[in-house]
C-alpha cells in the first residue's frame, strides 16, 4: 500500500514549463541585468544633474522628464520579463505600432549622440502592427542603436519596411524588417557567428553586449534577429524581422 499524495500530471507539466522558461531566461540573464544596470546608471547621472541644477536655482525640467521616461521604460521591460517567466500569456489583440516604437527609440538617442548623425528611413504603408509586448522591441532597438553608436565613425542609419517572408520567417504572411546599420569597420565573420550566444559577462570591448538579450526579446515577439554586412554605410548591420499581425496594415 502506498501512502502520501501522488503528483498531479498537470502540475508536473506546469512545473516543467516554468523550469524551461527560467532556463531560457537564465541564459541571457547576465546581459539583461547588465542592460538594467546601465539604464539605472544613466538615470542616476541624470538625477544628479537635475539635483545640481535645482541647488543652483536652474530649471531641471528637461533632465527630470528624461528620468521619468527612462524609468518608465525600464519598469515596463522588467514587468514584461517577469510576466514571461510566470507564463502570463498575452491576448492576440495586444498589439503595437512598430513605427512608433522604433521612432521613439531613435529619438531617445538624439540628446546624447552629438557628433553622430542618426537617420531614420521609414517605408511603411501606414500603421503596421505586431503582436506582443512593445517594451521588448523598444529595448531591442535601443540596445542595437547603442551597439552601433560604439562602433560607428559618424553615421548610423535605421530603416523600417515591410517585406515578403523568407524561409526562416515560418508562417508569416508579411514581415516588418528593421535594419540598424553603422559606418564603422564592420565585424569579422568569425566573431559575428557567436554574437547572439549568451555571455556570462559583458564584453569589455562592447562587441556583443546585450545581443543575446536582444535575440531573446525578439523571439518573444515571434521574430528573429541576425547580423549581416551593411548595404549602404558599409559597416555592421543588424536586422530584426517580425511577423506583421494578421498581415493587416492600415493607412493613417
Amino acid at each position: 500500500m502506498e501512502f502520501g499524495s501522488r503528483s498531479n500530471p498537470y502540475d508536473d507539466y506546469r512545473g516543467l514549463q516554468l523550469r524551461e522558461r527560467m532556463e531560457a531566461l537564465g541564459q541571457v540573464s547576465a546581459e539583461l541585468m547588465h542592460d538594467l544596470a546601465l539604464g539605472l546608471s544613466a538615470l542616476e547621472a541624470r538625477a544628479r544633474l537635475a539635483a545640481a541644477d535645482a541647488r543652483d536655482g536652474r530649471p531641471a525640467t528637461g533632465d527630470l522628464e528624461h528620468v521619468v521616461e527612462t524609468s518608465a521604460d525600464l519598469n515596463l521591460m522588467v514587468r514584461d520579463t517577469l510576466d514571461v517567466v510566470q507564463g502570463r500569456a498575452l491576448s492576440p489583440e495586444v498589439r503595437f505600432d512598430v513605427g512608433v516604437e522604433v521612432e521613439r527609440a531613435v529619438r531617445r538617442f538624439f540628446p546624447g549622440s552629438r557628433g553622430v548623425e542618426v537617420r531614420l528611413k521609414t517605408d511603411l504603408p501606414g500603421t503596421v502592427e505586431v503582436e506582443g509586448r512593445a517594451s521588448f522591441l523598444f529595448r531591442s532597438v535601443w540596445n542595437l542603436l547603442s551597439n552601433a553608436m560604439r562602433h560607428c565613425r559618424s553615421e548610423v542609419q535605421v530603416g523600417v519596411s515591410v517585406e515578403d517572408p523568407r524561409r526562416m520567417d515560418e508562417d508569416a504572411e508579411a514581415v516588418v524588417c528593421i535594419d540598424i546599420e553603422d559606418d564603422g569597420a564592420g565585424l569579422d565573420l568569425a566573431r559575428a557567428a557567436t554574437l547572439f550566444e549568451p555571455a556570462p559577462f559583458a564584453d569589455p570591448e562592447g562587441g556583443g553586449m546585450g545581443l543575446s538579450a536582444v535575440a531573446w526579446m525578439v523571439s518573444q515577439l515571434g521574430g528573429w534577429v541576425r547580423h549581416r554586412p551593411g548595404d549602404e554605410l558599409g559597416g555592421a548591420c543588424f536586422e530584426i524581422r517580425l511577423p506583421v499581425a494578421d498581415h493587416a496594415t492600415s493607412t493613417g
